[in-house]
């Protein structure tokens, strides 16, 4: 089973789906999948619209490295709040010195973040943040998102990803081309224009350029053309069917213990 979904009341918030990931740290044995532990991380945070990073005090007093490379890697473009768990274990002075240690590691990866708070969920409440509280950005993040913006969003990047494909293939139609015209001098420069082994050599370089063009495709021009055309047929498909869409979907947040 892929996902599983389990729906609860939050008191004061209505709009907000949290995605739980696991962890990926090195297994600690043989039965745990590191690596597909690792992938499902990254899916949760491609879907995510932001992040809490849980770091729980009683296995670690820092922002681990493998955090930090982490949320550089998938997170670095979405706000991110850093939660440090089960702050009950540690004396408010040592929460002080955890807080502005993370704070240090977070600032000098140049990753952006809301705030960081230390939480009991013995005590159910936050005992000290920096920046935003957590119930602060909480409610900053509950609020509907517009589903059809969401539509036009992914089919532009669709749309985007066909352009930069299409661009390579027919960069390399191109290379083959100017291989083709300068392989073409080469025979002319030895053997001359009315060389039987010029011509022969001329029709077939003349087969190779038409097969590229088969292969890889046709006019940059046309491409162009076909994609902005799709694209622009996609838009309106989408503004008749959704473009007055009302029903909210929710906003994302990713989280990881």
């Amino acid at each position: 089973m892929p996902h599983v979904v389990i729906e609860s009341p939050m008191p004061g918030l209505k709009h907000l789906a949290f995605i739980d990931m696991p962890g990926y740290d090195p297994a600690a044995s043989d039965t745990v999948d590191t690596a597909a532990d690792h992938g499902i991380a990254s899916a949760a945070l491609s879907e995510a619209d932001a992040v809490i990073w849980l770091v729980a005090l009683d296995s670690n007093g820092t922002l681990p490295a493998n955090d930090l490379e982490f949320l550089l890697q998938h997170a670095d473009d979405r706000p991110l709040y850093v939660v440090l768990n089960k702050a009950d274990l540690r004396p408010l002075a040592n929460l002080e010195a955890v807080i502005e240690e993370i704070k240090e590691h977070l600032e000098d990866s140049g990753i952006q973040f809301e705030g960081i708070c230390a939480y009991s969920s013995t005590l159910a409440k936050e005992l000290l943040h920096e920046g935003k509280s957590l119930s602060e950005v909480m409610n900053e993040w509950d609020h509907l998102s517009d589903a059809a913006l969401v539509l036009h969003k992914d089919f532009d990047t669709l749309v985007t990803t066909l352009e930069k494909h299409s661009s390579q293939q027919l960069h390399k139609v191109e290379m083959v081309g100017e291989l083709a015209h300068s392989l073409e001098l080469d025979i002319l420069e030895i053997a001359g224009s009315e060389s039987t082994v010029f011509q022969t050599a001329q029709s077939r370089i003349k087969q190779l350029k038409e097969l590229a063009e088969s292969i890889f495709g046709t006019e940059r021009s046309e491409v162009s053309r076909a994609l902005e055309n799709m694209r622009l047929c996609g838009h309106k498909l989408l503004q008749a069917n959704f473009g007055q869409l009302t029903a909210p979907s929710q906003r994302n947040e990713a989280f990881t213990d």
